[in-house]
């Protein structure tokens, strides 16, 4: 049996799913005015779906400026910790955590990823987004698990997390710079102006170590974790017009590329 597996988007009222057995084709469901509308349309239309989905929200939040005195300020207070520790320990763990900081310092996703979690955690605005991104895995997890439309209940007790697509890849490098530092707190270093060779080769090959160690724990889809900060429990309501986006996705997938000489005839 083929297994079918599901692409898909969330909105603040709806979600839409690719058709898999018709190329450029898509279903979408939303409620409105206390009703269900559900309609197939083709993908190359861009004004299909007039909502923002809720990854492109996170996207935008994750890439927006950012006010840069506070960047600053939470750098300027992480080295000044991390420098008075060093000082003080000047062992491989504050070592590490200096290295950590001033790595993060290059690119900021450490920083930008832990500004993302205040947004999201604080914005109050975007709990229906929240909701329907949830629902939209729970479906979504289920449908591919039994390979037929799921029930409300069956739904509920699927996974709110999205196991293949996680949109807190952003925050990714986390788990990786963490690791390197646990990796590095393990090498006990005296005096970093008389490192032995021997030292600088045991560093190396730790760091190496944990950075293959990272990366396939990145690969494994561990940090999706993290999008606890990014979803809420939604209503049986939203978990309902995500039923009715897979029951037609269900039902066009059937059909194939009959479904365009459906929707164009």
């Amino acid at each position: 049996m083929r297994i079918r597996r599901l692409e898909g988007i969330s909105t603040k009222n709806g979600v839409a799913f690719d058709v898999p057995s018709c190329e450029n084709m898509a279903v979408q469901a939303i409620r409105e005015g206390g009703k269900i509308r559900t309609e197939a349309f083709n993908v190359l239309r861009t004004d299909a779906i007039k909502e923002p989905s809720f990854f492109t929200i996170v996207k935008k939040e994750y890439e927006s400026p950012k006010k840069w005195w506070k960047i600053a300020m939470f750098y300027l207070i992480l080295l000044s910790i991390s420098f008075m520790l060093f000082a003080h320990f000047r062992n491989g763990l504050f070592s590490a955590t200096l290295l950590f900081v001033m790595w993060d310092f290059l690119d900021h996703k450490i920083t930008n990823f832990i500004f993302l979690l205040v947004k999201m955690v604080k914005n109050k605005e975007l709990k229906a987004e929240k909701q329907m991104y949830a629902a939209m895995n729970m479906g979504r997890n289920a449908y591919e698990k039994f390979q037929r439309v799921p029930t409300i209940e069956e739904m509920r007790k699927s996974s709110k997390m999205d196991r293949d697509r996680i949109i807190v890849n952003y925050g990714s490098a986390f788990f990786l710079w963490f690791l390197i530092c646990i990796g590095l707190s393990l090498v006990k270093v005296e005096d970093l102006y008389h490192v032995s060779f021997v030292e600088m080769l045991i560093a190396g090959a730790v760091v190496t170590f944990f950075i293959w160690f990272g990366n396939a724990i990145d690969d494994l889809g561990f940090h999706r974790c993290l999008e606890i900060f990014f979803i809420k429990n939604p209503t049986d309501e939203q978990l309902e017009v995500v039923r009715e986006a897979i029951k037609k996705v269900d039902e066009d997938d059937r059909k194939g590329n009959d479904l365009l000489d459906e929707i164009y005839s």
